[in-house]
């Protein structure tokens, strides 16, 4: 395994290790994950980030981002055609929108996800999409949806049974415990909440424990058996005094008063029932603050005094209110988030089919240009083919007359320039178009030999010293478009440097580079125009790069291949001459 790998897969492992219990920093590392996957452009590993990512910001509570990037990691994962992964990125959505309060997108989402699931054979993804599911009818409140929630609940329990999934157990008939409540089925109810007990019980799951003696008292309560309520009722508060949780300490007392109103201990439950108001009231739990005032005014006017029962109404009626009001706005919210979402979406939707046209109409235009140019290139390279045939015949029978050499050699720099112009627009078009590149460990020595063979005559030809060297054995690179990509830079050393000049190329390390410097000592480039130096058909304006033919493609030409290999191309002049430095990345090890 690489180190990028080992990195990559240790800042997830202990994303979602931290997820639970320090969310923001689970969101820190995955967003860490999610940047070394774009840098390397690993659709998976992409994917996998941004998946865990959603994950993280969901249980930060950071929902709308949460969707965004599952979104995202789902369209990746669907082109993988990753059903599990998909089924895994659905459920992600279901829960944001179910804590967004949008139900009926988080139901799509999640029976989604279950037909993904089911098809991946993912059985515990499964099991926690019927959760889900189960969560989200169990809010319709009518008996349809009831008797949907507790179906799915069903199924989410046999399933985390056959994967040995204890904990969630416990979790799953705590769920149907309660929805048998909400259907006034006490007697299944309890049922459930024994069976959830014993199993919390033998899984050391003190929580589950909590939750289920909890049910159980209602159970118990609604079915006026007040003994074994209040039995439930101590057993919880034991275990809460190990377990702090003032909410649920604070409800549990409210629980306790309101079984000792049941059984007509009216003293009894007015000391509790004021004893937990005083305590929610301290702790801001509105809710149970509403409750403890509703069950007061409730034992105030039993006991006859309505005085005392109408101020504890009235404050019950003005939380009631304040809560609604605060559910209506919170409903708004939830709307808002729905609107906007369901904006963002269709400009995505829109972005993504423009980008769509944009690409179909470059793809035809693109095409249509390499049909032409290999159109023209054919048509031109056939007569200027014929062109200096001729030339060359010329200057075999013509007599040795100066001055029809002369114009010979003018005929031949002609045709040659325009076999160059050619030569480099296909070049050109052809890495523009996309073209792969063919990386592989280049082995230097015959790479610089053949630079060398390249390049050797037009040094010989204006007298100047040449001097290629290496200091690595082997660079990974497309050996045939880099060898194009130094020649460009060695032949325009030699063109702009004077006779008996000095030109040189060598290759060295550089930390996560390899470097490739071209080196002359010839007329250099002004300030002014290095700027400009990789724009298609620009050339140096000043008087002495004007009497050098060239075409204004070759430094382009660089610049395209040294991107395709996500390097880098620098320059430096003055009027001692130019260095271009060629920089590749390496590899990861």
């Amino acid at each position: 395994m690489s180190d990028s790998t080992e990195r990559f897969e240790l800042l997830l492992q202990e994303a979602r290790h931290l997820q639970d219990k320090h969310p923001d920093k689970a969101v820190d590392l995955a967003r860490q994950a999610l940047e070394m996957a774009q840098h390397e452009a690993n659709a998976a590993r992409t994917a996998a980030a941004l998946s865990t990512l959603a994950s993280a910001l969901e249980l930060h509570g950071q929902y709308k981002e949460s969707i965004v990037c599952a979104e995202r990691a789902l369209q990746l994962y669907t082109q993988a055609d990753d059903r599990a992964e998909m089924a895994a990125c659905a459920h992600i959505l279901g829960w944001d929108y179910y804590n967004l309060g949008l139900y009926e997108e988080a139901l799509r989402w999640a029976l989604q996800g279950l037909a993904q699931a089911e098809a991946a054979q993912n059985a515990l993804c499964q099991a926690d999409l019927h959760n889900l599911i189960g969560t989200i009818y169990t809010l319709r409140e009518d008996d349809e949806g009831l008797k949907l929630a507790v179906e799915h609940y069903r199924h989410s329990l046999h399933l985390y049974h056959q994967v040995g999934y204890g904990k969630k157990e416990n979790v799953i008939l705590n769920n149907i415990a309660m929805v048998h409540e909400y259907r006034k089925d006490y007697q299944q109810s309890l049922d459930y909440a024994r069976q959830a007990l014993d199993s919390s019980v033998e899984a050391g799951d003190v929580y589950g424990q909590i939750l289920s003696l909890g049910n159980m008292a209602i159970a118990h309560r609604w079915l006026q058996q007040y003994p074994q309520a209040l039995d439930c009722i101590q057993r919880r508060l034991d275990l809460l005094q190990d377990h702090s949780n003032p909410m649920l300490e604070a409800h549990t007392l409210l629980m306790l008063g309101r079984i000792h109103q049941n059984m007509g201990q009216s003293e009894t439950a007015l000391t509790i029932l004021q004893q937990t108001l005083s305590k929610a009231e301290a702790l801001g739990y509105a809710r149970i603050v509403q409750m403890c005032h509703e069950s007061l005014s409730e034992v105030y006017e039993y006991l006859g005094s309505l005085g005392l029962a109408l101020q504890h109404y009235r404050a019950f009626h003005q939380i009631y209110i304040r809560l609604m009001n605060e559910e209506s706005l919170a409903q708004i919210s939830r709307l808002e988030a729905a609107y906007e979402l369901k904006r963002v979406r269709e400009s995505l939707i829109e972005e993504r089919r423009q980008r769509q046209e944009e690409r179909a109409s470059y793809e035809a235009l693109h095409q249509a240009q390499m049909n032409l140019l290999s159109a023209a290139s054919h048509d031109i390279k056939s007569p200027l083919s014929t062109i200096l045939l001729n030339v060359d015949l010329l200057e075999r029978v013509l007599p040795k007359q100066e001055q029809a050499l002369v114009h010979v050699g003018r005929l031949r720099r002609a045709a040659n320039s325009i076999k160059d112009l050619v030569s480099q627009l296909l070049d050109k078009t052809l890495i523009e178009s996309g073209y792969q590149l063919k990386f592989e460990a280049v082995d230097l020595a015959n790479f610089m030999s053949l630079l060398h063979s390249d390049v050797a005559n037009s040094a010989e030809e204006r007298e100047i010293i040449l001097t290629i060297q290496h200091s690595d054995k082997r660079v990974v690179m497309d050996a045939t478009r880099m060898r194009q990509a130094l020649r460009n830079l060695l032949n325009n050393a030699i063109k702009y440097t004077p006779n008996l000049g000095r030109v040189s190329l060598r290759q060295y390390s550089e930390g996560a580079e390899w470097v490739f410097d071209v080196q002359d000592n010839g007329i250099g480039i002004p300030q002014d125009d290095l700027p400009h130096l990789f724009t298609p058909f620009y050339r140096v304006k000043s008087p002495k790069h004007l009497q050098v033919e060239g075409t204004g493609l070759g430094l382009t030409i660089v610049k395209s291949i040294v991107d395709q290999h996500r390097g880098r191309v620098l320059v430096r002049s003055d009027d001692s001459g130019t260095l271009f430095s060629v920089r590749l990345p390496k590899p990861s090890a």
